[in-house]
């Protein structure tokens, strides 16, 4: 019961801070650090294995990992930024 009571208290006290309009300081960067070592794998996979994947997927599967990658970029740049 009391776990439940420190969520809520943890939930009113973000909802506040969004009404007063000041930012929230709670960006948790190990979610970024999976994502860009996600993004990453799938770019090394994809060029390890073009030759096993058809040619329609591969095309689709390319241009997906090159927005991933990008936005990982993205993030990298944004991360050292903040």
């Amino acid at each position: 019961m009391e776990r439940h009571h420190e969520r809520l208290q943890a939930s009113l006290n973000r909802l506040i801070t969004l009404y007063k309009g000041e930012p929230i300081k709670t960006m948790d960067s190990s979610n970024h650090l999976i994502f860009i070592i996600s993004a990453f794998a799938l770019g090394i996979v994809l060029i390890l294995s073009k030759n096993q994947v058809q040619p329609k997927i591969r095309r689709w599967l390319a241009i997906f990992a090159s927005l991933m990658i990008a936005f990982a970029f993205g993030l990298i740049i944004y991360s050292f930024l903040v």
